[in-house]
């Protein structure tokens, strides 16, 4: 498989002069002293920055992960029936381009270990799915280009011997803990009419899946 295969949807670099990952986290510990609304806006103004600069793999997988944990503390306010803002939406979808992006740096390396590359598909696919379920949350239809991501994450890991590494990731609404199955919660959900759920079911229906 070539990357020439690979239509996965990332934005261009556009900047090469990014902030070292202290930096990084001093920031993201200092967003959380703001008010909601503005730590999402400052915490995605980082994030949205971070996916269109040059970076090592390493340097981009240990700055993601420090964005997945403010994901999951952003998220406890949507884990009832409060339905989610369009900023966490477009968290979820930046978080999906930046393992998208790592994805791709993991794909020009020399012959990945399966279960990083594993890993790395599963959390673009999980936060694709995420964005999906905000999505219906918000009784809006998701973009296209998420369901040809979907569809290529999981071309990707069947041709990569991935779909069936179990992944250990702890997050809320649960998601199955292969990308096999996380791709089958899309599906599933997708099909069950969820924009004729109210806002917390459909929470409750992915998690069940």
């Amino acid at each position: 498989m070539t990357l020439d295969a690979l239509r996965l949807e990332v934005p261009d670099i556009l900047d090469t002069d990014v902030a070292s990952l202290a930096d990084l986290n001093t920031q993201l510990a200092q967003a959380r002293t703001l008010s909601p609304e503005m730590a999402l806006q400052h915490v995605l103004a980082l994030l949205f920055k971070l996916n269109r600069s040059a970076m090592t793999l390493l340097e981009r997988q240990r700055a993601l992960q420090s964005f997945s944990d403010q994901y999951c503390h952003f998220g406890k306010a949507y884990q009832g029936d409060t339905p989610p803002s369009a900023l966490f939406v477009h968290l979820c979808n930046e978080l999906a381009v930046g393992f998208k992006r790592l994805l791709l740096q993991i794909l020009q390396g020399r012959q990945p270990s399966r279960p990083h590359l594993a890993w790395c598909l599963y959390m673009a696919q999980h936060f694709l799915a995420q964005s999906l379920l905000r999505h219906y949350q918000l009784y809006q239809e998701p973009p296209a280009s998420l369901w040809r991501d979907s569809h290529l994450l999981y071309w990707v890991g069947e041709h990569q011997d991935c779909l069936d590494e179990p992944v250990a990731a702890a997050f809320y609404p649960q998601p199955a803990i292969t990308l096999r199955g996380l791709y089958q919660q899309m599906l599933l959900l997708a099909l069950s009419n969820p924009l004729n759920l109210a806002s917390g079911e459909c929470a409750l229906l992915f998690g069940a899946l």
